[in-house]
């Protein structure tokens, strides 16, 4: 989607078309997005690495030939200069500046393995949380994004105070990570909701164009 508005005239086509199929659902604008890195796997690590996904930035106006590079190199960052260059018709040199160029606008933020961290015994939480009293709400917050099971924390419209993304060992562990935080700041969260991942079927930050 290009802005809200844009969002606004999808969802309501869309639900004027199946509306009737749905039950309740959960309606949120992503404003910003960022990742740790995932501190969980060492013990000797104690500062957290980040990345900003997506957040308010210039606009920057690429061509088809930006526009293809960035639909390969999301479906596989890994492909070859050669491999890309062919695909989208030009030469390596131009393919080459071409990525170079999109990482100094910062349109290209960043490359990363996906984890299957289901296979590594872990399990994915998402929370949306609410603030009681707002006196602590920066030092838990800053808690919370140094916890090393906190993998991602994202700024929506219409929806909680804060969210945050864990990777933990099981129900119980994640438990235990947010009675620790109502512990440690008692009074301060007003409730939270959660939500667990049943299955990733695909993940594309840029479908084909």
């Amino acid at each position: 989607m290009r802005d809200v508005w844009d969002y606004e005239a999808f969802w309501g086509e869309f639900n004027a078309k199946f509306g009737r199929y749905l039950g309740d659902h959960h309606l949120a604008i992503k404003t910003s997005y960022t990742e740790f890195g995932r501190n969980y796997f060492c013990e000797q690590c104690d500062e957290k690495t980040q990345f900003t996904v997506s957040r308010k930035s210039q606009v920057e106006l690429l061509d088809k030939t930006d526009l293809k590079l960035l639909t390969l190199l999301s479906t596989n960052s890994r492909t070859s200069l050669v491999d890309l260059s062919n695909q989208i018709k030009t030469s390596i040199v131009t393919c080459r500046s071409r990525i170079k160029n999109l990482i100094k606008k910062r349109v290209i933020v960043g490359f990363r393995t996906m984890l299957d961290y289901g296979k590594l015994g872990y399990q994915y939480y998402k929370v949306d949380l609410w603030f009681a009293d707002d006196t602590k709400k920066q030092e838990l917050t800053q808690r919370v994004l140094s916890h090393p099971n906190v993998i991602y924390t994202e700024k929506t419209v219409l929806t909680s105070d804060f969210e945050f993304d864990l990777e933990v060992r099981g129900f119980s562990d994640f438990i235990a990570i947010m009675d620790e935080f109502e512990c440690q700041f008692p009074g301060s969260i007003g409730r939270y909701e959660y939500y667990t991942l049943v299955k990733n079927y695909k993940t594309n930050y840029l479908p084909s164009i």
